[in-house]
């Protein structure tokens, strides 16, 4: 089997452009509706995609090694590590250029277990307690390979963690499977510096209704701009929107929220980065701190801690 090219010798190439961005904004538009699926499809390459781990390399799940003697041996309830791996995964890496990048940092302290994730451009943290105590332990796991991982992890109760005496891969034991995972090696960046502190401003907003506005323009920023939302912030509500200027499209919205510490705030955001920290978050309530449009944005739940969000903002053209 073999896709359909899309070379640009194929002389359909000048038109691709076009036929992308309308492809973009009409999922855009079915995305605001319920689907319904009146007829069903079975076609016979069905149970080969289903199956198939499109990109990720074998050696992220190495056969052959020996967890007899682990160095570290922890079970823990599944839903735990599977809403772990949920909330930050999305913020590592998606390439090799820096390897330690590409994981996330599992870091054990007897009581409690922190997993962060950061790609340059955003920083994603979560942190749940530990039922029984545990070795002080850092380890730093691919995140795709433990994505996958994590999809079957959601039928299972407990999962059990064992590092090998080596230290060079991680098991992973359940009753819905077992999986063998290479650690990538070296110390995981030291992210905290980055995460702000004290930001004089911060400003309350419902988490559905700010990802419903986020779904709303997205398909409407282009690569030209860093595909781009800007967000305007005033006492008692915000103003989000995006435009695609070569086109001469533009979509906005509005929804309610409670800013303290300043009258009004624009930023932007990559908008993507954006939905996927917000989405991260617990509660309908989400609280972003902010200091200034030049300066990265803390998101988190207006009930907890337990997750911390941090986005880089995109520089506006002069």
């Amino acid at each position: 089997w073999v896709p359909p090219g899309d070379h640009f010798y194929q002389p359909h190439c000048r038109y691709w452009g076009e036929f992308t961005r309308y492809v973009t904004r009409l999922s855009c538009i079915l995305s605001q509706g319920k689907h319904r699926a009146d007829v069903a499809l079975l076609h016979p390459i069905t149970t080969l995609h289903a199956n198939w781990i499109a990109g990720l390399d074998p050696e992220g799940f190495p056969a052959g090694r020996d967890f007899a003697d682990p160095a570290f041996d922890l079970t823990l309830a599944a839903d735990i590590l599977v809403g772990l791996i949920s909330k930050t995964a999305h913020a590592a890496l998606k390439d090799d250029t820096r390897p330690q990048l590409a994981g996330l940092n599992f870091a054990f302290d007897g009581a409690t277990v922190a997993v962060a994730a950061a790609d340059g451009y955003r920083i994603a943290t979560a942190t749940a307690e530990l039922p029984e105590g545990s070795d002080d332990v850092s380890i730093t796991v691919p995140a795709r390979p433990l994505v996958v991982v994590a999809k079957s992890l959601r039928d299972a109760t407990s999962a059990r963690l064992l590092v090998d005496a080596g230290g060079n891969a991680l098991w992973i034991d359940s009753e819905a499977g077992n999986w063998s995972l290479s650690l990538i090696e070296g110390t995981f960046p030291d992210f905290r510096r980055v995460i702000p502190r004290d930001a004089p401003i911060a400003v309350t907003v419902s988490r559905t209704e700010l990802l419903r506005a986020l779904r709303l323009v997205k398909g409407l920023e282009v690569i030209e701009t860093g595909y781009r939302v800007h967000l305007a912030f005033s006492r008692d509500s915000l103003e989000i929107r995006a435009a695609d200027t070569s086109q001469d499209h533009e979509a906005r919205t509005t929804i309610d929220a409670a800013m303290s510490g300043s009258e009004a705030l624009s930023i932007s955001f990559n908008t993507t980065y954006l939905s996927e920290a917000v989405g991260a978050i617990d509660g309908d309530g989400v609280l972003l701190e902010l200091t200034s449009a030049d300066k990265p944005c803390l998101i988190r739940s207006t009930r907890d801690n337990a997750s911390l969000q941090v986005v880089m903002p995109v520089a506006i053209p002069r």
